[in-house]
């Protein structure tokens, strides 16, 4: 997810940067890269995690095999089996993955309300969005047929469908519109507007790298 993210990662801080230094206009292109890249890249990220649960030899990497076994679950029997491991954990990567391209927008919109100031829109969607995650996961839960991993993934999958509707709104519709107003097509074919892609391309590739050395570590460590 960090490596199809890297073009959104920088977004919320540069969007909030071009507010603050009064150009809007530049704002309003980062917006617009934001959540085209935001999409496409989710769609290409989410079509390769889809990808990698259908083929065993990269869920194999994803889930691998247990190699050391606690003494006690091994003698009582509760240690699951790597197929019962994969049984439980497919579900929820699948639908986890298609979550991206809204994540990745979500980036973007929070950098412009953000930016601009407007924290209602922003407290508005966190709200929602938890709240939704949470009600929507105990009425997974409560379906029959729905396992517990899949009612997670269901769960944050519509948490950020509703995050992505109530910042969109602020973004495209609210007051947010008209303090960071979106290029014509024209203005998407001109120079600054590649200035502005390649310097949010380095500044997300900058913290992907973080991010994941970061990441190498915890999981090594887990």
């Amino acid at each position: 997810q960090d490596v199809f993210a890297f073009f959104e990662d920088g977004m919320t801080v540069l969007i909030g940067a071009a507010v603050g230094a009064g150009d809007p206009a530049a704002a309003g292109t980062l917006t617009l890269l934001g959540y085209l890249g935001g999409l496409g890249f989710g769609v290409a990220g989410s079509g390769f995690g889809t990808a990698a649960g259908l083929w065993p030899w990269l869920m194999d990497l994803i889930i691998p095999t247990p190699k050391h076994h606690c003494a006690t679950a091994a003698a009582t029997g509760v240690l699951a089996s790597e197929a019962q491991l994969k049984a439980i954990a497919l579900p929820y990567w699948l639908i986890s993955v298609w979550t991206w391209s809204f994540a990745f927008c979500n980036k973007v919109g929070t950098g412009v309300v953000l930016g601009t100031n407007s924290l209602f829109d922003w407290a508005l969607a966190t709200v929602v969005g938890q709240a939704v995650a949470i009600g929507s996961f105990l009425v997974f839960v409560a379906a029959d047929g729905v396992p517990n991993a899949a009612a997670v993934g269901l769960s944050n999958l519509a948490s950020s469908v509703a995050y992505f509707l109530v910042i969109g709104h602020a973004v495209f519709k609210g007051p947010t519109a008209r303090l960071v107003p979106l290029p014509s097509r024209a203005a998407l074919r001109s120079a600054e507007t590649t200035r502005l892609a390649w310097v949010a391309a380095k500044s997300g590739a900058a913290m992907m790298v973080a991010t994941l050395t970061a990441q190498a570590q915890s999981t090594a460590t887990t």
